[in-house]
């Protein structure tokens, strides 16, 4: 992704003239060379008009990390030369003159760093434009309970197959771990869709989401409660009809709620989306999940649903609906041009 995305998005607002740095495009791409990236850091220095700095297609995972790293001064070989968003900004004399536009709902760390910051679901309309999306078929009658996909491994998520495996949930769950990992609870990697190829995380899914009632989703980030976003696992979930249950960052299912979407209140107790202390809300999801094993006839419940999952679906591929609320944002936002 590209500020080819962030640029019709602009026209006509506040921020029409700013220049644009690219910033995940180039940070990720060129095989991992981060030259473009710091060219066009360069090149920003020397404009008179704002700049913007797009990480329209990320979030803010590891602030410290993120933040606090800078440039190193062996440039060509390796991205991680670049490790610290606010340390280039500074070198390149341009804080002042920048705002961050990003999906993190919380401006913690950006405050605290001193960067002006603009969330918005532009996340969500990335993944409407690269991904097409569309509102999948729905299968009234699942053979599972829980859905659990996981690629990359994360301490959290197999922490979740362990506990589902020892809750003896297991059996009533469609799960993956395609990174290996040291348990000794379960064998890894263990496939569900494909096990050779280059890995296309978007084949399959209608399959794998049409035979389960509730998704289990292991979000990239667990521990940080000032990090609130969502990443495309909670969105497939909601496109895909089933129920989610997310293991992530305090405030998820929060903001889900304020971007629009039903998540399900009476059929899951989502109380556990407040708890901010990371063992007590694992705790609190995995007794759910095991207590949401027992239930029968997943059948009769999901002819329930219907009407509330096609909401859902209608929202997240509504592109006017996004188109708007960005909108809204970036004029509510322009202050920080000054």
């Amino acid at each position: 992704m590209s500020a080819v995305h962030l640029e019709p998005l602009l026209v006509g607002t506040p921020f029409e003239d700013c220049f644009i740095v690219d910033y995940d495009a180039l940070y990720h791409g060129n095989n991992n060379d981060p030259t473009l990236l710091l060219q066009k850091l360069e090149e920003a220095s020397n404009q008179t008009d704002p700049i913007i700095i797009d990480k329209t297609s990320e979030h803010l995972h590891d602030e410290h990390s993120y933040l606090e790293g800078g440039r190193d001064s062996d440039l060509s070989r390796d991205a991680s030369h670049i490790s610290g968003l606010n340390k280039l900004l500074e070198e390149y004399k341009i804080k002042n003159r920048c705002v961050v536009f990003d999906n993190t709902w919380n401006d913690t760390h950006w405050h605290t760093w001193g960067i002006k910051h603009i969330a918005g679901p532009f996340y969500i309309w990335n993944y409407i434009i690269e991904q097409r999306l569309k509102i999948p078929a729905w299968n009234h009658n699942p053979s599972k309970h829980f859905l659990c996909m996981n690629n990359i491994h994360k301490s959290h998520r197999q922490q979740v197959i362990e506990r589902l495996h020892h809750d003896n949930c297991i059996s009533k769950t469609l799960w993956s771990y395609r990174n290996t990992c040291d348990s000794q609870v379960f064998t890894s990697p263990t496939y569900i869709d494909q096990a050779t190829g280059k890995f296309d995380q978007t084949a399959n899914l209608n399959d794998l989401y049409n035979d389960c009632f509730y998704t289990i989703v292991t979000e990239t980030d667990y521990t940080d409660k000032n990090i609130e976003h969502i990443t495309e696992k909670t969105l497939m979930a909601i496109l895909h009809g089933t129920v989610p249950i997310i293991v992530g960052v305090p405030g998820a299912i929060k903001l889900c709620k304020d971007l629009g979407f039903d998540m399900y209140d009476g059929i899951i107790d989502n109380s556990y989306d407040a708890v901010i202390d990371n063992n007590e809300r694992f705790e609190k999801i995995m007794y759910m999940v095991e207590n949401k094993s027992a239930e029968k006839h997943l059948d009769k419940l999901r002819t329930l649903l219907p009407t509330r999952v096609l909401r859902n679906q209608l929202l997240l591929t509504n592109r006017q609906y996004w188109f708007d609320r960005i909108m809204h944002i970036l004029f509510d936002k322009s202050k920080l041009l000054n």
